[in-house]
């Protein structure tokens, strides 16, 4: 059984710096919530067929496209982060596709809700972070947040 959704927000700044922060993989950890390490295996992200360790999950990048999208895939989760210029700024979208089998193929109902939760929580740090500048100091002192 597949599940899916897709979310989005509106971010006050220029497609290019909202890409810059949402594209870089090592920005991840920073705005997505369940993401507590990221290890480049692979490749040099953003570039297709690069591979990266969030936490404990294995993701390949599928597809990018400069300032448009990026399509991580790991074994039974694709996650698609997509930008959309508006006349006020940037929409960032989050995509969730997963395959679920045994258990949680009966409870997909309650975990798509929870998921999509914790996906819009994830859209509204990335707004925060971006618009507020706090990237441009994460790098200095990444825990700074906490």
């Amino acid at each position: 059984m597949t599940s899916a959704f897709r979310v989005g927000i509106t971010v006050r700044r220029p497609r290019p710096e909202v890409a810059s922060v949402m594209f870089d993989v090592r920005y991840l950890e920073a705005w997505l919530d369940g993401i507590r390490r990221v290890e480049l295996r692979s490749g040099e992200p953003p570039e297709e067929g690069a591979t990266v360790a969030l936490t404990d999950e294995v993701f390949e990048i599928v597809e990018h496209e400069h300032e448009l999208t990026l399509v991580l895939q790991g074994e039974r989760r694709t996650i698609t982060l997509a930008l959309e210029g508006v006349p006020v700024g940037t929409v960032a979208w989050v995509g969730i596709q997963t395959e679920r089998t045994g258990l949680k193929r009966l409870l997909s109902r309650w975990i798509d809700h929870r998921d999509r939760k914790v996906a819009i929580h994830d859209l509204r740090r990335l707004k925060q972070f971006v618009e507020s500048g706090e990237y441009r100091t994460w790098w200095a002192d990444p825990d700074a947040e906490d």
